[in-house]
């Protein structure tokens, strides 16, 4: 699992519009969301815009032993932010990866969750579920990924024209023939969709992506992984796809 953490989760939020007489205010500003003095690591921030308009960030933190999924709301377009609040802690691992999908009131954030110890073999994927725009959230659910190891849930999801539910991840090629890893560099990634038609009630693999090229150093990963992905006015989908390679790399779907 790529692991960058940080110490700090630094936001650029777009700033309201100016009045005339401010104009040389900037058009982003940043602010420190969560800082190592209140909790000691911070990694892998996700964004999205809740139904009822704020902002919501969810990171993966370690506020001592173990990992959990974290977090904080924003009413003010991201330049105040509230007091993290912990929503998946399993536990039984290292908690990470963490993904918000948002389809009206309804509000998912997953994680992948790997077992504590050596190497890279098996993940879970644990989710809670809120009805009322982050008010209240579920009791912690799995959501089969029918893959031995998934990754890369790092950007939000989206809700289609059609209502069809997407969550990118991308999955193992070694770890599905029953591999143990011992590094990112020895991944073999490949990034696709989980898609739900029933708002969310059940989810199913949708396609995968491939991609063939010279990797920039032993310790990047092959293929495709931690894909994002857009709904472009003509209906199709655009996914772009972090690589070991010089390069994003970009795919796109006309079929949902």
């Amino acid at each position: 699992m790529p692991l960058h953490a940080s110490a700090a989760i630094l936001l650029a939020a777009a700033a309201p519009p100016a009045p005339a007489a401010e104009g040389d205010l900037p058009v982003f500003e940043r602010s420190v969301l969560s800082s190592h003095e209140k909790i000691a690591a911070n990694c892998y921030p996700c964004l999205a815009r809740l139904g009822d308009g704020r902002l919501m960030v969810v990171w993966s933190a370690t506020p001592g032993k173990g990992n959990c999924i974290v977090g904080a709301f924003s009413a003010d377009h991201g330049q105040t932010w509230s007091e993290p609040v912990t929503l998946i802690q399993t536990g039984t691992g290292r908690d990470y990866d963490p993904c918000i999908v948002v389809s009206g009131k309804r509000v998912f954030v997953t994680s992948t969750t790997t077992a504590a110890g050596a190497g890279i073999h098996t993940s879970t994927t644990w989710c809670t579920r809120s009805e009322d725009n982050g008010g209240t959230w579920s009791e912690l659910y799995e959501i089969p990924m029918n893959h031995r190891y998934t990754c890369g849930k790092t950007a939000h999801g989206v809700r289609l024209k059609s209502g069809t539910l997407l969550m990118g991840y991308s999955w193992d090629v070694l770890c599905e023939e029953g591999k143990t890893l011992q590094s990112e560099g020895e991944m073999h990634l490949r990034a696709g969709v989980m898609r739900s038609t029933d708002n969310g009630e059940t989810w199913h693999n949708g396609g995968d992506t491939d991609a063939t090229y010279e990797k920039v150093s032993g310790g990047a990963v092959h293929d495709t992984d931690e894909p994002s992905i857009v709904e472009l006015d003509d209906g199709s989908v655009l996914m772009l796809m972090r690589t070991g390679s010089t390069h994003l790399y970009g795919a796109r779907s006309t079929d949902e």
